[in-house]
């Protein structure tokens, strides 16, 4: 989604991040009473246990936990901590939560024990302890609930004047010029979606993903305050950095390159040939733009543009996509040049994008001879090349991700390195891993809290749910706190449902679009009516239109059939056209052909040239029979952006008729640039050799953060 039909940036937005002073994360003692408050509402909603003795021992446990609360004498700790820590017992004698519990059911022995062993450990560091964890079995409660009873020390804070932003990484310019005349005005997104050309700055290619974007250095947002959440409309930008996730194209049986292959892949579909051929040739076109969708289709494909071009090309961006071709394709020759290429003293943007490349190639002998060239890397003090150093980490086994993590952190990792080891500790995380990310959550710098808060979301593990909700109640950062109910959402587990659905009915104004998203993650094809019911309610009675298409959103995510009228009705008559494009990407999102009819009147009749997109975009998702709507909407369509979004759309479609009617686009010199480049996109979508990887990359990072040239790689699809 966008406003006024352009997509938005998010370079405004972190220009206007870096001179927020929200981002320290002081605890104060009204953030501990709301915290005490819900856990122990939590705790005593819970099933008691069937051992009477043991549920009176609980019921004592949560009385003692409400004196602590009534009295308010928590622990305080250092002001010279950066972070938030937890004492199981302060300087003077204040105990924890947890350690007051234990003093007044006659455990204060473990208490003292603790204090004088680990006094800063969060309880997920405490599973090896057996009197602990014997405690906890007496008194019926579980390791997720204390955790979810423990909280940091009290550090208030003065919030100091805003400081100036942060100069450019690179002020003397980046090695990526505006001179290379790599890009048309404007651009064509990966989605085949129009996109105004983004400013250069940031993350330059997050939101807008466009393939013609101008990266230069990043600055690094401190935070935003909450009540501002609502004019940014974050959520948008979390959405178009990460829609790529959710609109997958159409399953079809495709051909991969044997082991060891040195030739092309053998086409399965005879037209794959002609695909390939006409793509060679629109990569020899004069346009940049049009040299660019070709090498990347081409890539999509298994298929090399071929180190000749890469060497000869003026267009630094499509350089760039050869590139990434090397890695897509896995091929010996290619994965050889790859080598080659890293081995070079090159600049830090073609540097940072071989890196890239390397996270494309699928695991094997290949791979494993780039782990010292990637682990050398992980070192190198420009962010957008360490950043794609560690991307190629993270498809690494879990043994040598942490041992990669664990590392940089105990080498006094700077704010990037720390949220990127969260990201690499996140998947398949083990109790020890969920530990880390505890406490990583509670970082002095708001970004590395949004990267733990994911990397949390992401574990699934049942000790990550305690940490983000109590993370979330602490938190004061506004950008952090929607990462937090987002990552909620992700994780999934029982715990997550009626805490979004609080902050849904009752929580701060501007969080209520990402307590939806992340109800929308939760139930994603779990059949909650209820929670369809709770969406729609919300939308009905939102006022603001900024937020509305959140919960439209949401409620494409839970893929439910109560779910469609409402969606459609929206799309049909609703005034404001980004809230009918929120209503088309819900409908596709269910992916029902009931959706079918709305979506086809959308595309034939709609006022604004967004939400054909939308449609488009929206009705390949409803697979077979989205083909004929589609290549009807082809032809009377006269907008070309328009028309380019309904090509990419009939590249995900498998039906074999999609493959001939793009070629025929391709071929066609008459057509307009921006429907040859959509159909170029649409071909390598449609016989793509794999799924492509980078979207699940992009889902796993903070989309603020990124720098721009490694931004601009994750919205390539490949």
């Amino acid at each position: 989604m966008h406003r006024s039909c352009l997509a938005l940036s998010v370079l405004s937005l972190a220009a206007t991040l870096a001179a927020q002073a929200t981002d320290l994360p002081r605890v104060e003692v009204a953030d501990l009473v709301r915290h005490y408050t819900n856990v122990e509402a939590e705790l005593r909603a819970a099933p008691l246990p069937a051992d009477p003795e043991v549920a009176a021992r609980r019921l004592q446990a949560l009385d003692h936990l409400h004196t602590y609360r009534e009295r308010a004498e928590f622990g305080r700790g250092p002001a010279s901590a950066e972070g938030r820590i937890p004492l199981f017992v302060d300087a003077e004698g204040r105990r924890c939560a947890v350690a007051f519990l234990l003093d007044h059911t006659g455990h204060g022995d473990v208490t003292l024990d603790i204090h004088r062993r680990r006094n800063r450990a969060w309880v997920a560091e405490l599973l090896d302890e057996p009197a602990l964890g014997n405690w906890l079995t007496a008194n019926g409660l579980t390791v997720a609930e204390a955790a979810r009873i423990q909280g940091p020390h009290v550090r208030p804070t003065v919030m100091p004047p805003p400081r100036p932003p942060r100069p450019l990484e690179n002020p003397d310019g980046p090695d990526w010029r505006p001179g290379d005349a790599m890009a048309p005005d404007v651009a064509l997104g990966s989605g085949g979606t129009a996109r105004s050309r983004p400013r250069p700055n940031g993350a330059a290619a997050a939101a807008g993903r466009s393939v013609g974007s101008t990266p230069r250095g990043t600055r690094t947002p401190r935070g935003i305050a909450l009540d501002q959440l609502d004019d940014r409309a974050i959520w948008l930008d979390w959405w178009e950095w990460n829609r790529g996730q959710f609109e997958q194209p159409e399953a079809r049986a495709v051909v991969a390159a044997p082991a060891g292959a040195t030739t092309d892949i053998k086409p399965a579909d005879p037209r794959r040939a002609d695909a390939e051929r006409v793509l060679r040739q629109l990569a020899k076109a004069p346009a940049s733009d049009l040299r660019l969708t070709a090498v990347q289709a081409l890539g999509r494909m298994g298929v090399a543009a071929g180190p000749s071009l890469e060497k000869a090309e003026a267009a630094q961006a499509v350089r760039m996509v050869t590139m990434l071709g090397l890695g897509a394709t896995g091929l010996g020759a290619d994965v050889y040049e790859l080598a080659a290429q890293a081995a070079e003293p090159l600049p830090g943007e073609a540097l940072a994008m071989a890196m890239t490349a390397m996270t494309l190639l699928d695991d094997g002998a290949a791979k494993r001879s780039f782990t010292a060239t990637i682990e050398r890397r992980l070192h190198d003090k420009r962010p957008d090349v360490f950043l794609a150093a560690a991307m190629a980490t993270s498809t690494r086994p879990l043994a040598e991700r942490r041992a990669v993590a664990i590392g940089l952190l105990r080498g006094g990792a700077n704010t990037m390195q720390r949220a990127e080891c969260a990201w690499l500790l996140g998947r398949d995380a083990a109790d020890d891993d969920v530990a880390v990310l505890t406490a990583l959550a509670s970082d002095k710098s708001p970004s590395v809290r949004r990267a733990a808060a994911g990397a949390l979301g992401r574990s699934k593990h049942p000790l990550a749910l305690p940490a983000l909700q109590t993370a979330f109640e602490l938190e004061h950062e506004g950008h952090t706190l929607a990462t937090q109910l987002l990552a909620i959402g992700d994780h999934g587990g029982d715990a997550a449902r009626p805490f979004l659905t609080k902050v849904l009915a009752s929580g701060k104004k501007p969080l209520r679009a990402f307590a939806a998203l992340g109800l929308g993650l939760w139930g994603r094809g779990r059949a909650d009516k209820e929670l369809v019911q709770r969406l729609e309610t919300g939308f009905q009675s939102e006022r603001n239109r900024d937020q509305q298409g959140a919960y439209l959103l949401a409620l494409g995510l839970l893929q439910h059939a109560p779910a469609h009228d409402l969606l459609a009705r929206t799309l049909g008559s609703h005034a404001k056209s980004d809230v009918r494009a929120a209503a088309a990407t819900g409908l596709g999102l269910m992916g029902s052909g009931a959706a079918l009819p709305a979506l086809q009147r959308a595309l034939a009749d709609d006022s604004c040239p967004f939400v054909r997109q939308q449609s488009a975009r929206a009705l390949q998702l409803l697979g077979k029979d989205a083909f004929e709507p589609l290549h009807d909407a082809l032809r009377r369509e006269n907008n070309p952006n328009v028309r380019q979004a309904i090509a990419v759309a009939l590249g995900g479609l498998a039906d074999v008729r999609a493959g001939a009617t793009l070629l025929g686009l391709v071929a066609d010199a008459t057509q307009p640039a921006e429907v040859r480049a959509g159909a170029a996109l649409g071909l390598g979508r449609h016989f793509r050799a794999a799924d492509a990887k980078l979207p699940g990359l992009r889902f796993m990072h903070d989309f603020a953060e990124v720098p721009a040239i490694t931004a601009w790689a994750l919205t390539q699809e490949l």
